[in-house]
């Protein structure tokens, strides 16, 4: 936590769709495989060599590697001693609202800060008003506050905001729910 909120960490301003396109442009498009089952992966003096399921074999310079956590742990497993570097990984499911902007708070009102649940009390870990980092997430007239917990499992939207109001920073009466992505480990 402490990094993400002293960094330089951003959203870009029309999504995180940017990142991809902002990589896309880094890269040759023509050597780019996507859907493409890995068998082996092993380092060369030039590179890494990918054994794919269909017997053949490409070398590249890097390689992204985009697959649950046992699938990468096999593929690199004569490549990384990752020493137990997954152990602590943990699921996320990330709740969204909107808010009117002139929503009431107890204590002042969002900031470009991350609100850290410092009690550890509850399933929320943190909440972020998104809209102050980047005014282009939501309407004019409204922000777009994202909610976060652990686990990577569905968590009643009703069930975050009765949390936050316990939280006694916020008057969550007329916070609506957006939608919900859960990100399992």
């Amino acid at each position: 936590y402490k990094k993400f909120a002293e960094g330089k960490a951003s959203l870009p301003e029309q999504g995180i769709g940017q990142l991809i396109a902002t990589l896309e442009k880094q890269l040759d498009m023509h050597r780019v495989q996507l859907n493409t089952k890995v068998v082996k992966l092993s380092s060369e003096s030039n590179g890494l060599n990918l054994e794919l399921s269909d017997g053949s074999s490409e070398l590249f310079e890097k390689v992204i590697i985009a697959t649950p956590e046992d699938v990468t742990r096999e593929l690199c497993a004569e490549l990384v001693d990752f020493h137990g570097a997954f152990s602590g990984w943990r699921g996320v499911t990330t709740t969204y609202y909107s808010i009117p902007k002139s929503a009431r708070f107890l204590y002042g009102g969002f900031s470009k800060k991350i609100l850290l649940n410092a009690a550890g009390v509850g399933k929320i870990v943190n909440v972020v008003c998104l809209s102050k980092v980047n005014p282009n997430y939501a309407p004019k007239d409204r922000d777009l506050v994202a909610v976060n917990t652990l686990g990577g499992t569905s968590v009643s939207p009703e069930e975050l905001l009765s949390e936050l109001k316990n939280w006694q920073l916020f008057d969550v009466t007329e916070w609506v729910f957006l939608k919900q992505f859960c990100i399992p480990k």
